[in-house]
């Protein structure tokens, strides 16, 4: 009824100027000026009115979207609630579960005190045997060292004291921390003799002059022949003869010349360590050699090693 009464002031305007039929000029003008303002007032209400309309449309739309999204956080409103209350159920049993862990704990705890003392002591023990043993590892290190050391300086000085009888079937190597001094027989002996000729002689005083001053080492002087059997050697019988006899008499040779023969031990492998295998003249040749064996003494080493047992 409300928007119906500008519409009415206008028809009774309207009806009121038909009605007077003659009115003057001026009181018509004011009529009409009235109407024209009644007209702007209708035709600004009409617009007011429109956008009323339309935002009651969007305030209706929102209200729909305000209710979608009430009723969508109810909804995980009470999901969250269902998950709270399983999670405290839950945490719940943790908890319990927890608490029995930790008295469990706290009475093997005691219980074991006494043996968890006992492992420490034995690890502190473990430990120190272990500590002990480092060190005598280190010396016995350091002592292997020290033979290597005095291996090559060995080597150096006898290869200087034989240098002139490289030619002459003589070499030199080290092995196994020892030194191997190889003299073949054309250096030393004649073809089925024990005897040595003036050559090898003094390749061997030359070797008498450098062990004689070293007191700290052992020498084993071999004998080694080839596969030939020997004949027509008097009291030779075999190569087992040959061989020790030859090596006897490298002995001689430098204990006449310095060495102590507490130190040296002669031994006879006859054919049996061959150098070279085959029985071509070369390997012959090759095999028919004596060694000299110079090795450090390890009675300190072997007993460093035995304390660590």
């Amino acid at each position: 009824m409300k928007h119906l009464f500008p519409k009415m002031i206008v028809l009774v305007l309207a009806m009121t100027i038909a009605a007077t039929g003659c009115v003057s000029k001026k009181k018509y003008q004011e009529m009409q000026s009235l109407k024209n303002r009644v007209q702007e007032m209708l035709d600004k209400r009409a617009d007011e009115l429109t956008k009323l309309k339309a935002d009651v449309a969007t305030l209706t739309a929102r209200t729909t979207d305000c209710e979608e999204a009430r009723i969508r956080l109810a909804n995980d409103t009470t999901r969250l609630a269902s998950a709270n209350r399983k999670m405290r159920s839950e945490y719940g049993d943790m908890k319990l579960s927890c608490d029995q862990l930790n008295n469990n704990y706290q009475k093997l705890k005691t219980q074991s005190t006494e043996k968890m003392r006992d492992m420490v002591d034995q690890l502190e023990s473990l430990q120190r045997d272990l500590n002990q043993r480092e060190r005598r590892l280190a010396e016995v290190e350091s002592k292997l060292h020290q033979r290597d050391s005095v291996m090559n300086l060995l080597r150096t000085r006898v290869t200087d004291a034989l240098l002139g009888f490289k030619d002459d079937g003589l070499t030199i190597d080290i092995k196994d921390g020892k030194v191997y001094v190889s003299l073949s027989n054309k250096l030393l002996f004649a073809s089925g003799s024990t005897k040595i000729d003036a050559n090898g002689q003094k390749a061997l005083i030359g070797l008498a002059n450098v062990l004689k001053e070293q007191k700290d080492l052992s020498i084993m002087v071999e004998g080694h022949t080839d596969d030939q059997m020997v004949s027509n050697l008097g009291a030779i019988k075999d190569n087992w003869d040959l061989s020790v006899m030859r090596s006897t008499e490298v002995v001689r040779i430098l204990v006449s010349n310095g060495v102590e023969p507490t130190r040296i031990i002669p031994a006879g492998h006859g054919e049996f360590i061959p150098k070279a295998p085959g029985s071509t003249p070369e390997a012959r040749a090759a095999n028919r050699r004596t060694e000299i064996v110079i090795s450090p003494k390890l009675d300190e080493l072997y007993q460093l090693i035995n304390e660590q047992r």
